[in-house]
């Protein structure tokens, strides 16, 4: 029945089927005002015109509820293992000189050469994940021990700096 239907698009005033507006049960007919051509042109504009407040509105929530994540993280590589196999495949192929310094790292404090801090060397707050940040790959048990948030924070800077010398 419902098939039959039109509605006129605020946007683009065109005359078009139900099943071409997005869906929402709050509405007259359950469907959109806008067609969803149109809706997804004003998203991406608005997107364009609020990027630098919407990736800080995020970030915030996820710094809020960073268990959250995790679990979503978790959720979805247990629902996806195989490409969470090959993003970690693809990515150990490109880096592998990272690989083989968090090896070495990790097969040192296995073997009680090294002892991982409990307490962030940025923030010196303790935590019970505590990351080993290389500043140089070649010299794999010289590391930094930080937090998860403040090696975070720390790639990001890094990033941006790279990213401004390329530029």
């Amino acid at each position: 029945m419902t098939e039959n239907k039109k509605r006129k698009c605020w946007s683009c005033k065109k005359h078009l089927s139900l099943d071409k507006f997005g869906a929402c049960k709050t509405l007259p007919l359950g469907r959109e005002y806008r067609c969803k051509e149109c809706g997804a042109a004003a998203r991406k504009k608005y997107y364009k015109k609020n990027r630098d407040i919407i990736l800080a509105r995020n970030k915030k929530w996820r710094d809020n509820n960073r268990n959250k994540c995790n679990e979503q993280n978790r959720r979805y590589n247990s629902k996806f293992p195989e490409k969470s196999k090959n993003s970690y495949i693809k990515y150990t192929t490109k880096f592998p000189e990272k690989r083989k310094a968090i090896e070495k790292l990790k097969n040192a404090i296995r073997a009680k050469k090294i002892k991982r801090p409990s307490v962030c060397e940025f923030c010196k707050k303790p935590n019970h994940i505590i990351h080993g940040h290389h500043e140089d790959y070649n010299k794999p048990l010289d590391v930094i021990w930080l937090c998860p948030l403040c090696h975070s924070r720390i790639h990001k800077s890094k990033q941006a700096i790279y990213s401004t010398k390329e530029g």
